[in-house]
């Protein structure tokens, strides 16, 4: 009972929260961080930026917050834009306690009291391939993109030799990384 009610007041918050704030200007979406800290809110820090160009919208440092206390910010970003919202804690333990995060975009709840360590992360606006959490999932063929590093997710049906490869295809410089996973990938276009 005790977790329905704590449930119930987390999305009544969500949505006390996003209807307090001003209207973005045209062409632009809002994204709201509602975040209670814990015992240990100098932990928390976040981030909002572009994900294609690396452009940051808004953030807040380690050692800004006090200690059980809430906080609630509002970033508008284009509406075109493929962002990224991280949520980090210096110490890897999340918000712990009554302490909890709700993230909105565009009026839609992307995490509601999500349970991580060292960071949390949410993607919005960004078109399937654009980053590995919107993977397009491919089958044996061929593929073509119309941006640069698109993201791929391939299964094989089957174990054996499968050829990856851009040879012969583009006349572009042209890479290919391999990850099992999507936390195992590398931010570095020098890894080869």
């Amino acid at each position: 009972m005790r977790l329905f009610l704590l449930s119930c007041l987390l999305v009544l918050g969500a949505v006390m929260t996003a209807i307090a704030q001003p209207p973005c200007p045209p062409g632009q979406n809002s994204v709201i961080l509602s975040i209670r800290t814990d015992g240990y809110g100098y932990e928390i820090s976040w981030q909002v930026r572009n994900l294609i160009t690396g452009q940051v919208y808004g953030a807040v440092a380690p050692n800004t917050y006090a200690n059980n206390q809430l906080y609630q910010s509002q970033v508008c970003v284009p509406d075109t834009a493929c962002i990224v919202v991280e949520v980090l804690d210096t110490y890897g333990d999340g918000l712990l306690g009554a302490g909890y995060l709700v993230i909105t975009y565009d009026g839609d709840t992307l995490a509601n009291d999500p349970t991580y360590t060292f960071r949390h992360q949410v993607f919005a606006g960004c078109s399937a391939g654009q980053s590995c959490e919107t993977a397009t999932t491919v089958g044996l063929g061929q593929y073509t993109t119309s941006f640069d590093d698109h993201w791929y997710a391939f299964t094989p049906d089957s174990v054996g030799t499968y050829l990856i490869t851009t040879c012969g295809l583009s006349n572009c410089d042209t890479k290919i990384w391999l990850y099992e996973a999507c936390s195992a990938n590398s931010t570095s276009e020098d890894n080869a």
